[in-house]
């Protein structure tokens, strides 16, 4: 790998890794973004305070009611607080999706690359149904979708779900036995050397060099266990 190559992967990894930050505040904060907005606005306070006290007449109110309806609703919630609440779950379950085909780039594992990448489309699929369900206006009786399709959704999401642990369950096993492995060729190897240097060295430094060999083997074994 050219020193330009090298350059530009790890400008590529600095790019995706401030994405990933960027997408993380942002997912987790919107499910909490409607806090900043008002329960009632001012408007409708006053209107139902007049109404309460009996200032305006029940026909005066509902007009008025229904201009402030006009006025405040956003996508047909009735203000922006309830619209944010409804939007900011979906738009968490979004950035996590992000986040998880973000992190299928840096796994090196093709089953676990696989089962990262059926986890992240699941939780698109969800989110950008519930984005859609709620930016887009619909009457629930007619323009919603049927029953059945809802059933056929959940099945085929769930069989995703365990189509998914078990591709991690297969990863998990295939790295501990890659781990299983790798010990058995360094004990392997150990062993060939170790033979071959008491044919040449006194006893002392045999001694010495295994006890080196061996700190040095536990200690990479233990920042790679972790």
């Amino acid at each position: 790998m050219s020193k330009i190559q090298a350059t530009e992967g790890a400008t590529k990894n600095k790019i995706l890794l401030f994405l990933i930050i960027i997408g993380a505040v942002f997912g987790s904060i919107a499910p909490f973004v409607h806090i900043a907005f008002p329960k009632v606005n001012q408007e409708v306070k006053v209107l139902n305070t007049n109404f309460k006290n009996a200032t305006i007449s029940e026909e005066e109110f509902r007009t008025q009611k229904q201009l402030l309806y006009t006025k405040y609703q956003v996508f047909g919630f009735s203000n922006m607080r309830r619209f944010t609440y409804a939007i900011g779950m979906p738009i968490a379950i979004l950035f996590c999706s992000l986040l998880f085909f973000a992190i299928s780039q840096f796994i090196f594992d093709q089953t676990a690359i696989l089962g990262t990448l059926i986890a992240a489309s699941i939780f698109l699929f969800t989110s950008l149904y519930f984005i859609l369900w709620t930016i887009w206006p619909y009457d629930s009786n007619k323009n919603d979708f049927s029953e059945s399709t809802y059933y056929i959704v959940m099945i085929l999401v769930s069989i995703s779900v365990t189509v998914t642990c078990c591709l991690f369950i297969i990863s998990k096993s295939n790295y501990d036995l890659k781990i299983k492995e790798l010990i058995k060729l360094v004990i392997s190897t150990r062993k060939n050397f170790f033979n071959t240097l008491e044919k040449h060295e006194s006893n002392q430094i045999v001694i010495k060099e295994k006890s080196k060999f061996d700190d040095n083997m536990y200690e990479i074994f233990e920042k790679v266990s972790k």
